[in-house]
This record gives structure tokens, sequence and C-alpha cells, in this order.
């Protein structure tokens, strides 16, 4: 199967694939998304084709070119007509029928078939019959047909064509055997109704019935005999066995003679694996110039795999022989195995170098899924890409429409504004977005996000018959402060305060709102109590970000116990405490406990201590994780902090 990109997706066309925003459900759904890029910018295109199945309608909805609008849900819309394929199965599973319907204004209506016969004993196909549909009555069209000896080996193929109840022969090729051993090979083309003899291999073999020869023919229609083109050994070439042959043929061109030089070899299914053709055509001023072509294939297990067809323009000017003049054309196809086109490069050089390269990549299906190109002239670039999804009534798919192209990063306070777009299934959709965070709205295909931390977005697209799909959506800032406080570090040490190193950053240190002299580096050592926070420039975005802020307690505003102020007894302790408060007569306090990094656990009192000497606080501390702690007591003139041990 050669399928040049037309054919290959007007066949994706016929496999059952609903527009997005359909209110009933259809057949099936493509979406094309499309992007270009060249020296005059990047544009993108989506573009959406729903096919009925019911009526044959095709409705093909093109979306606004852009960036230069902004909404990429603008659709334009028409309708026509689209064919479809059906197949029909014998109880081997084999294709006997292929029908090609066309949908109309009444509905589908046959167009073309094809019909497979086989042998009732082997399986093997024996005939396959093209016709159209006329209105009235079914027209034959091409007719290919395989005979088989009793020993199972093909001895004959046909093939066929009809026009207007004439009949033209096209090919007949012939197999001879004595025993289980071809002999030879005779190729016979058509002239209208008749056969004329072309083409005839003869095979010779070695002692061990390998075999190791061919003589070609061709046939002489003046003489009515069969001229030998050349007798070849077989050699290995590549790891295959490959026979060779050169023709010379006279040329008159200007009442002056020249030669057409005409080099192939073969490989013993007899495709043709290199062919080299160098024709003179014309002479002027400058020589005598020849059309050159050059193909060579390349074929594993009878398929052919890839494909190179080289023409070029050559001259010779008398004095030093053949010279490059120009390429018209280098085009080199590759195949898969199972015979679709996977990669073209074609070349010229007539005017300047240029190369356009296209890859075509396909699913487990064989839907052709991306087809990407690139043409490059050594002056200018072109690129373009073609993004293909596929979806039914039965089930939905989902992918991010293009966006309009702006030069902006990632920074923090920055907005984007991605399109969810989802295929298939039956009804209207609903989009949910999860978590909500900085977005504009989460139930609708395009909210505005404006950029904070880095987070990643899940997307359920639903149908109203309980379809739905998913899509992930990540957005990592192109700068995002955060600082934590060295765990490691021991009452009484100095701790770190740490946010994330790279060269590419800036750093400031604040302390309660003020900028810290000479803090530019991703550590810092705090020495005062308060709350530290970072602000951090990514050089080349000029992104910038603050970070969260970490409230400190210094090490000096930590009271040691001392019986006679401050005391916690027991400490540590796993349930109860009593916290003493000595020469604290009658002022108002706040007592507020902390975690070891400084933030605020819970304001433990808020009052006066009274008329007395000694103010006593029960501490509950099974109200409170294991670990180490700090009580904070405030007052008007004293600001320390104790430690606190729970078990």
């Amino acid at each position: 199967m050669k399928n040049s990109i037309c054919s290959i997706i007007f066949i994706l066309f016929l496999h059952s694939i609903t527009f997005s925003q359909s209110t009933h459900c259809t057949d099936s759904v493509k979406s094309v998304y499309y992007y270009h890029n060249n020296m005059n910018g990047i544009i993108y295109q989506t573009s959406i084709d729903t096919f009925n199945l019911d009526s044959g309608m095709v409705t093909h909805c093109v979306g606004d070119i852009y960036p230069s609008p902004v909404n990429p849900g603008n659709f334009s819309c028409t309708q026509s007509f689209w064919s479809k394929n059906f197949y029909t199965y014998n109880g081997q599973g084999k294709t006997t029928e292929i029908l090609l319907r066309v949908g109309s204004s009444n509905g589908w209506r046959d167009s073309a078939r094809t019909t497979f016969m086989y042998d009732a004993i082997n399986g093997f196909l024996i005939n396959e019959s093209h016709e159209n549909w006329d209105g009235a009555a079914w027209s034959p069209t091409i007719l290919y047909t395989w005979t088989y000896d009793t020993s199972n080996k093909l001895i004959d193929q046909t093939n066929q064509h009809f026009l207007a109840g004439a009949t033209n022969n096209i090919e007949h090729v012939s197999w001879n055997y004595s025993g289980d051993t071809l002999i030879n090979k005779t190729i016979q083309i058509g002239n209208g109704a008749a056969w004329v003899d072309n083409y005839n291999y003869s095979f010779y073999y070695d002692s061990n019935g390998n075999r190791d020869s061919v003589l070609l023919q061709i046939w002489n229609t003046n003489t009515s005999v069969w001229d030998t083109i050349g007798f070849s050994p077989y050699t290995i070439s590549n790891g295959r066995k490959v026979a060779s042959f050169t023709t010379l043929t006279p040329v008159t061109i200007n009442a002056s003679t020249y030669t057409d030089t005409t080099r192939w070899s073969i490989d013993t299914l007899e495709n043709t694996l290199y062919l080299y053709d160098l024709l003179p055509y014309t002479i002027d001023a400058m020589g005598v110039f020849y059309s050159m072509t050059l193909l060579n294939y390349i074929y594993v297990n009878n398929n052919l795999l890839i494909e190179q067809n080289y023409n070029a323009d050559w001259f010779d000017d008398g004095i030093n022989g053949l010279s490059w003049y120009c390429t018209n054309n280098n085009l080199t196809s590759s195949y898969d195995t199972s015979g679709y086109l996977t990669m073209t490069i074609q070349r010229a050089r007539c005017v300047m170098p240029r190369e356009y390269t296209t890859i075509y990549t396909y699913d487990s299906n064989h839907n052709l899924i991306k087809l990407t190109g690139n043409l490059d002239s050594g002056v200018s670039y072109d690129d373009y890409s073609y993004n293909l999804y596929y979806a039914t009534a039965d089930s939905m798919i989902a992918y991010f429409a293009p966006t309009p192209y702006t030069f902006s990063y990632n920074c923090p306070g920055n907005t984007l504004q991605p399109f969810a777009q989802g295929l298939g299934g039956c009804g209207n959709h609903s989009y949910h977005w999860s978590p909500s965070t900085g977005l504009s709205s989460d139930t609708i295909q395009n909210p505005v996000i404006t950029i904070g931390d880095a987070i990643n977005y899940t997307i359920t697209i639903s149908d109203t018959t309980g379809h739905s799909t998913n899509l992930n959506y990540a957005i990592t800032p192109a700068v995002q402060a955060i600082i934590t406080l060295d765990t490691n570090s021991c009452i009484g040490c100095i701790p770190t305060l740490i946010t994330s190193y790279s060269n590419q950053y800036n750093y400031q240190w604040f302390l309660d709102g003020t900028l810290i002299p000479n803090s530019d580096t991703s550590n810092f050592n705090p020495t005062q109590t308060g709350n530290y926070y970072v602000v951090i420039t990514e050089l080349w975005t000029n992104c910038i970000d603050t970070s969260n802020s970490i409230y400190f307690i210094s090490t000096t505003d930590i009271f040691s116990i001392v019986e006679n102020i401050i005391s916690i007894q027991p400490n540590p302790t796993s349930d109860y405490a009593n916290l003493k408060l000595a020469n604290f007569k009658n002022e108002f306090i706040t007592i507020q406990l902390f975690n070891i990094t400084g933030q605020l656990q819970k304001t433990i009192f808020q009052g006066k201590t009274g008329n007395t000497k000694e103010f006593n606080l029960l501490l509950e501390g099974h109200q409170f994780s294991k670990g180490l702690y700090l009580i904070g007591i405030t007052s008007d003139s004293f600001h320390k902090f104790i430690r606190w041990e729970i078990q």
C-alpha cells in the first residue's frame, strides 16, 4: 500500500470517529491542530470535521487563524457529503467485499465496490474485481486474477481495465516450472483486448539447486523474436542476491547519434532494486544536455520500505565530460512493514538548495495522528505540523488547542489561558478544573490562570450521557521562592534559612519588611527575632517572586530556666505541667505556644497576672504532639521564651 498524503487523509475520513459543541450524537469526529512557523512568525489553526453516519453529511469547521484573533473557539463551518467504506467478511475472516457509499440529500448511495474471491480449498485469492455503480447497474472497471497449479504455485496473473464496455489489457505475468523449480517468467503488456510479449526471464541453477544466474530478453516486435538484453550471474549486494543489466540505445539529435544508457539490477523476485538512465535530449551552445533518472528501492520480505527517485539535468561541453547542471527532483520515500508512508525527503537545486522533509506518524490502527514538515533553502525555513485526533459518540478524547503566541515567561503574577478541546461523546460538554487555585473560573474551557506556585491541574470533560475524559495541565513558574528553616540546628545554635539555589538567581533577604544589607545569598543566618522572607529575581526572564515568611525566634531571646522568675514543672512532661511566673505583679501579659521553627500554635493566656507575687498557669501537654516547643511570655516591658518538651 503506497499512499500519498491525500489518499491517507481520505482513508482516515472513512473511519468511525462528534464536534465538541454538538447537541446530538453523530458518527464520528476528527480534529486537526495545525501549526506553522516561518521567518514571518508563527500561526496556529484548528479544524474539526464531524461525520454523520445516518445522513452522510460532513460538517467542516475551521477556526480562526491566530495569534491574530484572541479566541481560539471561533469557527466557521460548511457542510458537504462524505464517503464511507463498508466491509463484508467470510467465515475465515477474509474480506469478500468493500462497498464505497457516498452521502447525498437522499441518504447514502452506492458508488463503487471491490469484491474478492478465494480458492475454496486453500483460501488463496483468485479474483479481485472493481466496479462502479452507474445508478442502475454495476459496471466493471478493473479485474485482477491469479491462477495456481495443483502444487499451489502461482502460475498466472492478469490485470485488465474496462471502459465503456471495452477491455483494455494492462499486464499478464506467467510462471513456468519444472517440478518445484521456476524455469522462466514471461511478462506481456496489453494492446487493447490483445496481449503482446514484452519481457522474458530464464533462470539457471547450480549443482545444489540454488539459482545462480538469469537471462533477460525483450520481445522484438519487428522481427517477432526474443532479443537478449543480457545474461547476469547473481551477486550478493547488501545481503541480497542481485542480477544486473545494461542497455545502450542509439538516440539521434540534430543528425548526430548519441547513446541512451540504462543500467538496472533486480532481486530474485524480479523487483527492481536500482535503475540508472542517462538520456540525451537536446543540444545548444553549451553542449549536449542529458536527463538523468536514478531509482533505488529497498524491500524487506517483498515489501517496499524505501523508495528513492532522483532526477537531474546534466550536460557535456565536449571538453570536460558530464558535469552537474540542475537537480529537478530528488525524492526519497520510506514505508513501514505494512506499506504505509512514514517519511519523504525531497531535494531540488535548480535555483537554490532546497530540502523538504515530511514525517508521517500513525497510531496502532494505522490512523494518521501527526504530520510534520520542514523546508530549508539555506537562507530561510518553513516548519509546519498537523496533529490529528479522532473520537466517537461512545468515547471521548481531549487535547489542548493551540493558544495565541505571545513572548512572555511563566513569571509569578503573569497569566495564561489554555484552551481544553473535548471530542466525542453525546451532547454538550461540561468542563471542571481542579484545583481551582489561580483560576478565573473552574467550569469553562479556557479559564485565565494567574501563575503562582507550581501546580498541576486536572480537567474533567463530560458529556450528557456519562462519558468523560481527563486532561492534565502543569504550570511551573520561571522562579519560585520558598524558604525553610534548617531543622538540624539546635536550640542555642545559629540556624539557617534556606531557599533554592541557581546561578541565574539574584537574592535579597528582608526582616519585618526591611531590606537586610549584604544579604544576597541563597542561605541566610538570622540573628534577630522577627519575620524573614527573601525576594528572588531570575536573571534570564527578569521574573520576580517573594517567598513565604518565617517567624524566627532569636536564641538571645530564649530564657534559661531560672526558678525565681520563670519555670515549668515538670519539664519534660507527657501530660500536665505548671508554668510559674515570679515578679509579674498585676501586669498584662500574653502567653503563646510556638513550635521550634517559630510558628504560632496557640495563644494560651492573655490578661493580667493579679496582685500576687506569683502567677501559675496549668499547661495541658496532651493537647499537643510530642516534640520541643517554645513558650513566649510578653508584657509591656518583657519579651522572653522558655523551652518546653512534651514526651
